[in-house]
């Protein structure tokens, strides 16, 4: 349905415009494959993104290397990088990787892309080409996957690896259980069929082939536990080269039972990664050296337990690839993991792991510099020092954070008057007691502490934790049958040794402010539904009220005879910020009624209330916002726009970034970590995830030099707009399916007489969803005017006040 959605802002018109760059880094994507060259290697994943480090893994660089898709496969030809995506897209870099551009669009699904020495060998959905280093000269052969191609499995390393190059030839798995050989123009010349051969009577291959310098390796699922690998030189005679099941041949270590994953040939040499797993107790694993068809080396066994996210079962951990390079190890998965051990000696190992597949858990980071800071998750303490590229696990946060006994984590903040990080929470086998855990050297050691009164039985659910120069507070709420609220207000010193405690009922405490023990500000949901702002002077027996956000009750019908009630609220959310050491908190609400969203600032030294912001929208819904501060700036998403300012009602001195292609922060999710954030966010081109996100030359570029309370038209808030004096000005934003140019445009005065038609009026397209209205007004009297655009039976309507 097309529909004429009008939105002025406020923010439309800003006096400094500002030239800027967005860099997005997701912090979570899963590592697929990876390629080592000389003394660095290369790693990419399920994202546009891939990952360079030097062999020692102490220095790492992450690219954008394609604005769409994900990588499939990444080469190093002399001094350019080439990646290849799976919707076809092939891009280049000459500079290291820092800056990327496309060379070619194949426009098919890439699976995979084998590199040799004067060409690339490209397989597609639908075919496979041959192409040299420039992209110049591309030689075609039809060569379909199945069906089940189209599932992701190419990412797995047992799929993926589907064309081999031995002896001048390409070899090319067709299906399951037959080989194609081609000529080096894509010619075939021969043709091998397992079945044919009678190796099984149901031969299933994994898609995984490798060569040496002799042989074609190829893994068959030949009714054997775990397959065998199966090797030919002529596509004439095939010989099983190992069985892994096999224990006389010891492919596995004796003293752990298991399978092999994975095989790998580099060069001349074979090697195989066997897994352990034991649910719930024990994760292992063994590399082995494949010498002959009858003999294997063990190399080591690795136990990777004590690495793994307590949420994490040790039956499930799998690699996707792995490479050895002077004689280092390298094993990445899932969730950016990643694992290197040193072979001469096992005890120099490096683990790289970052928080879990769920980009919704990331909890409030704490920020140690420009470069480090620590994010907390359910399953344990992650840090960062290279600016949120890969994380290692706190090998402290164990106190907290055990397989025995899960801590649950609920509240995370920094007090900065003491420098002190808090966590507050309980352990799954201890409701009934709440438990703090205090660092003050960033999180190196940990003392914990039980909080008297605090417990999380039943419906329990915290306020913020408010800190004073002598205390901290916390309140504690509790629901029971009837809509019944109860809570306790609980004072601690700051060593969270006990102090006191106030009772009440019938609100709900959402956020507490303190100004001394017997003061204290909060932002209460009571049993009416209703919201307010107050304080009080005598710990709660006597109250002012600041401020009351209303509900409205919708009726919803189900179908002719039954309906429901749906109570919706005005007030959404609350954030407190903090500018030049003094905290504010910022109201989020919406009034059904005039289809306001509000954005109001409480300066909690004042006690006082006002209005920064205002919008008609439809919905909550149609709007993306989020808020952050850093005591230097404040920092407010509201859809696609980003502004920045330290001064809630200087308008002029706002600054407004746009996100690039129509990019928004989802599930308020924003935080300030050093100099860049950490935030939800996707757009056109990136999907959602966790970013780190950065705004790199800000520099001014132009100031406009304009009356702009007199000169530009503002949407404000009632009881009246911003007066204007001869031309208004307004972004306006629309459905794309709408023709904005065959809209009906008229402007009517407080009778309801028409004074204007289009002729006057212009709209210049900032995209084909939002543009800027300009109204020539300079002819018209003092007086409230009302500017209709008209779009089928959909309108909306500017109200205007000329005052000259």
């Amino acid at each position: 349905m097309k529909k004429l959605i009008l939105l002025i802002s406020v923010l439309s018109f800003y006096q400094i415009y500002c030239n800027y760059k967005f860099e997005f880094q997701p912090l979570i994507f899963n590592f697929k494959g990876i390629e080592a060259y000389d003394d660095y290697i290369i790693i990419y994943g399920n994202s546009q993104y891939l990952l360079q480090s030097n062999i020692e893994l102490d220095h790492f660089k992450q690219s954008r290397a394609t604005d769409r898709g994900k990588i499939i496969n990444c080469f190093k030809n002399d001094e350019s990088l080439i990646t290849f995506n799976d919707i076809g897209d092939v891009s280049g870099s000459k500079d290291g990787g820092y800056k990327w551009e496309k060379i070619i669009s194949l426009n098919d699904s890439i699976t995979f892309v084998l590199n040799t020495p004067e060409n690339h060998y490209i397989r597609t959905k639908k075919k496979i080409i041959k192409a040299d280093k420039d992209f110049k000269k591309m030689i075609e052969c039809p060569v379909p996957f199945i069906d089940y191609w189209s599932y992701d499995i190419y990412n797995s390393l047992n799929y993926r690896q589907s064309m081999a190059f031995v002896n001048g030839n390409l070899i090319v798995q067709a299906d399951s259980s037959m080989l194609i050989k081609f000529d080096s123009n894509l010619n075939p010349i021969d043709t091998l069929s397992f079945k044919a051969l009678k190796l099984c009577d149901r031969c299933q291959s994994s898609y995984n082939l490798y060569s040496d310098s002799t042989y074609i390796y190829i893994r068959i699922y030949d009714g054997v536990y775990g397959g065998s690998i199966y090797r030919t030189k002529d596509f004439k005679n095939v010989e099983k080269f190992m069985q892994f099941s096999d224990d006389s041949k010891f492919y596995h270590d004796s003293n752990y039972s298991g399978y092999t994953d994975m095989f790998k040939v580099f060069g001349n040499n074979k090697y195989c990664i066997n897994i352990t797993r034991m649910t719930g107790v024990k994760s292992n694993f063994s590399l082995f050296e494949i010498l002959s068809p009858d003999t294997a080396r063990f190399i080591k066994n690795f136990d990777i337990t004590d690495f793994l996210k307590i949420t994490d079962d040790p039956s499930r951990i799998y690699f996707n690839d792995f490479i050895i390079i002077n004689n280092r190890l390298i094993l990445i998965s899932d969730d950016k993991l990643l694992y290197s051990y040193n072979l001469d000696d096992i005890s120099d190992y490096q683990k790289f792991y970052l928080l879990g597949i769920n980009i919704y858990s990331i909890n409030r980071p704490v920020s140690i510099n420009d470069s480090t800071f620590l994010l907390f998750t359910n399953s344990g303490i992650y840090k960062t020092d290279n600016g949120g590229r890969l994380f290692e696990r706190l090998k402290q946060d164990s106190v907290i954070f055990n397989r025995k006994n899960k801590f649950n984590l609920k509240i995370i903040s920094k007090d900065e008057i003491e420098q002190k990080i808090n966590i507050i929470g309980y352990f799954e086998n201890n409701l009934s007691e709440a438990i703090v855990f205090s660092s003050k050297d960033s999180g190196s050691n940990w003392k914990s502490k039980s909080l008297k009164y605090l417990t999380f039985n039943g419906n329990t659910e915290l306020s913020n934790l408010n800190y004073n120069d002598n205390f901290n507070r916390i309140a504690m709420n509790s629901y029971s049958l009837g809509n019944k609220h109860y809570t306790q207000i609980l004072t601690f010193d700051n060593d969270f040794n006990f102090i006191s405690r106030t009772l009440d009922s019938n609100y709900f405490i959402k956020y507490i402010y303190s100004f001394d023990e017997n003061s204290y500000l909060i932002n209460s949901s009571n049993s009416d539904n209703t919201n307010d702002i107050k304080y009080t002077t005598d710990r709660g027996f006597s109250w002012n009220l600041i401020r009351k956000y209303n509900f409205t009750e919708d009726t919803i019908w189900i179908d002719t005879n039954r309906f429901e009630i749906a109570i919706r609220k005005e007030f959404l959310s609350q954030n407190e910020v903090r500018i030049a050491n003094n905290k504010y908190l910022l109201l989020f609400s919406f009034n059904k009624n005039n289809k306001l969203f509000s954005i109001e600032v409480v300066d909690l030294a004042l006690k006082k209330i006002e209005a920064v912001y205002k919008l008609k929208i439809s919905e909550p819904a149609d709007l993306y916002y989020a808020v952050e501060s850093d005591n230097n700036n404040i920092y407010l998403a509201l859809n696609d726009t980003l502004i920045i300012f330290n001064d809630f009602f200087n308008i002029n001195s706002w600054r407004k970034f746009t996100f690039p292609d129509k990019g928004f922060i989802s599930n308020k999710q924003f935080y300030k970590v050093g100099n860049s954030f950490i935030c939800l966010y996707s757009d056109r081109k990136l999907p959602l995830n966790q970013y780190l996100m950065q705004i790199t030359d800000t520099t001014i570029s132009d100031i406009e030099v304009s009356e702009i309370e007199r000169l530009n038209y503002l949407f404000s808030y009632p009881p009246f707009p911003t007066p204007a004096y001869n031309e208004i000005n307004s972004v306006i934003y629309w459905d794309p399916n709408i023709d904005i140019d065959n809209t009906i445009i008229s402007v009517f005065n407080v009778n309801g007489l028409k004074v204007e038609d289009k002729e006057n009026i212009l709209i210049k397209k900032l995209s084909n969803y939002h543009g800027i209205l300009t109204w020539n007004c300079i002819n018209q009297n003092n007086g409230i005017y009302f500017l209709q655009i008209k779009y089928g039976s959909f309108s909306n309507t500017i109200k205007i006040l000329i005052h000259k």
